[in-house]
């Protein structure tokens, strides 16, 4: 789908951030600012990919994208009347497409396990994380191996935090 979607609401976490950090260092008019331009961005998502016809987001023509419906999620970037069904999109792929596989590259992983967790779906966050074939963590573990830079067994690098983000849930939740 291109570097927009992913690169909206990357641009959107940034901002609320800055938002968070200008509220809290007391600068409350800034901090105001700050959360209307990230409700500025969530409305041009929402307006560019949401998808009236299947519930979730998606560029036309392409198909289900995990990190276009979980990022939105993740960020509070979905409007209240539609994050059930966009949630719904999500543990339907899981379930059907991928077969509990994560699906969702470098900027969805960190987010993944915690908007399962969040929807009250702990067991397929669980699911997910130890699946013993690729793409899973669970192929590592099972390697003896943690932090790959890939899912290829000839990955360059056994100490790379890119798909490594599961550590922030294991520590946060489990």
């Amino acid at each position: 789908p291109g570097a927009a979607p992913t690169s909206t609401l990357m641009l959107l976490r940034a901002v609320q951030r800055v938002a968070d950090a200008c509220s809290a260092l007391g600068r409350d008019d800034d901090a105001e600012r700050f959360r209307d331009a990230s409700g500025r961005l969530a409305e041009a998502y929402h307006s560019e990919y949401f998808d009236p016809q299947t519930r979730h987001y998606a560029v036309p023509g392409v198909a289900y994208r995990q990190a276009m419906n979980v990022l939105p999620l993740a960020f509070g970037a979905v409007p209240e009347q539609y994050a059930s069904e966009v949630f719904a999109s999500l543990e339907s792929d899981l379930l059907n497409r991928t077969s509990r596989h994560l699906d969702c590259g470098a900027a969805g992983v960190k987010q993944l396990l915690p908007v399962l967790d969040q929807y009250g779906r702990a067991d397929l966050a669980i699911d997910v994380a130890t699946q013993p074939t690729r793409p899973g963590w669970g192929e590592w573990r099972a390697a003896g191996d943690t932090l790959w830079e890939s899912w290829d067994a000839d990955a360059r690098s056994r100490n790379h935090y890119f798909l490594g983000s599961i550590a922030f849930w294991i520590q946060q939740r489990v």
